[in-house]
């Protein structure tokens, strides 16, 4: 998975599926600034990673998670 945030608002979201190493666009170029009633940016950005099967228990796993900040 590749998040991608601009200064300018713009997020984009890519995902490769286990087993290959295609990436398919899920969000391309979207501008968070267009939502009606979106609340400004803050200064700082947190990421949280979750994940749910809706049983009462499972083990979710994320490997080889990279944070970059870039242009």
């Amino acid at each position: 998975m590749t998040l991608a945030l601009s200064p300018g608002g713009i997020l984009s979201l890519t995902i490769s599926y286990y087993g290959s190493s295609d990436q398919v666009s899920a969000i391309s170029r979207f501008d968070l600034s267009s939502v009606s009633g979106q609340a400004a940016r803050p200064d700082t950005l947190r990421i949280g990673v979750a994940g749910a099967t809706g049983g009462l228990s499972a083990i979710h796993e994320v490997s080889r998670l990279s944070v970059r900040i870039g242009e």
